[in-house]
């Protein structure tokens, strides 16, 4: 489902469904299916709060070196802004 949301979302939508998992959720597959569902650019410029998110978040299904290569892939994609690491 999240996937079908992510297709178009706005970045508003995205901050919403991030808080989301924030409040109810802290597993790494869910983390995972948000940063592959959603267009990179809207947390690219966070990207070292993407990555303590990761840290902070439970393994589960998909471990913590799996969502941190999404990210990765992710990044490539849409990289932060240069001389920007928060």
């Amino acid at each position: 489902m999240i996937y079908n949301v992510g297709v178009n979302a706005s970045r508003e939508q995205f901050q919403a469904v991030l808080q989301l998992y924030r409040q109810y959720s802290n597993e790494s597959m869910v983390l995972k299916h948000i940063i592959d569902a959603f267009d990179p650019s809207y947390y690219s410029h966070g990207s070292i709060g993407m990555a303590a998110l990761i840290k902070q978040s439970q393994p589960s299904i998909v471990s913590i070196v799996d969502v941190f290569a999404s990210l990765g892939k992710k990044l490539l994609v849409s990289p932060p802004p240069e001389g920007r690491y928060a």
